[in-house]
């Protein structure tokens, strides 16, 4: 069985190596790099045997509706036995952590939802470590919440089965088509949008909020990034310091 990965960056230096690790399993990932990329991602990504890269630009910035067109192209032309949509902060696996080949032999329908919790750095936690065994065991606590609210909009279908007659809307939190099935189990994940403080600043601030597009501010879209400051993320980093373990 192949599962190939297919995503879209842009600066994502300090999550690439967590995300490649986390992913080391897959049979190839698939990276849309936005070529305004001027970090070191495209040089981490070329160190990977199993990692294929395309660059596209966008004319105004990030752009929801042109990044689910871009998706929805390439998408259909992978061949694989299951493909993983994801963003660079998804860490999906499934529950128990039960072997990703294992779960997804026994499925007959073509899409799982992946439910993610939004995880963060507990007053415990230690740094994040590439040389850890595991990524995701780093950041074990969060918020319980997986169905209300923003929150349950990373409940998402993202693994698929080709071929794909169907396509994603923006950020990949629905499907729009008739020639989907989705099925009763589901993997578990982490969110990693909150998951440290100092990559989050960088990254939602200067890789998110200053980078919407007019189209994605003039329509709503990612409307979650639009308004953050380094007040507000580090007031929701202080509520989450003493949330449970989730798994």
């Amino acid at each position: 069985m192949k599962i190939k990965i297919l995503t879209v960056w842009y600066n994502e230096s300090f999550l690439a190596p967590f995300f490649l690790k986390h992913y080391d399993y897959t049979d190839e990932i698939y990276v849309l790099l936005d070529s305004d990329t001027d970090d070191d991602t495209r040089e981490i990504l070329k160190k990977s045997d199993n990692v294929k890269i395309e660059e596209f630009t966008f004319p105004d910035m990030m752009d929801d509706s042109i990044k689910a067109d871009h998706i929805n192209r390439v998408v259909k032309k992978i061949k694989s036995d299951w493909i993983y949509v994801l963003d660079a902060d998804e860490f999906i696996f499934p529950p128990n952590f039960e072997p990703p080949h294992k779960f997804l032999n026994r499925i007959k329908e073509n899409v799982v939802i992946a439910r993610m919790w939004q995880v963060y750095r507990h007053i415990n936690d230690k740094d994040l470590d590439i040389n850890k065994n595991s990524v995701v065991l780093q950041r074990r606590h969060g918020d319980e919440n997986r169905e209300t609210g923003i929150n349950a909009a990373y409940c998402k279908p993202i693994i698929v089965k080709p071929p794909i007659d169907f396509d994603f809307l923006y950020g990949n939190h629905q499907l729009i088509g008739n020639n989907f099935e989705v099925a009763k189990e589901t993997f578990d994940g982490a969110h990693w949008s909150m998951a440290d403080l100092n990559f989050a600043l960088d990254r939602r601030i200067k890789g998110r909020r200053e980078r919407q597009s007019k189209h994605n501010l003039e329509t709503g879209m990612t409307y979650h990034q639009h308004e953050v400051t380094e007040e507000s993320l580090r007031k929701e980093c202080d509520l989450h310091k003493n949330d449970p373990k989730l798994f």
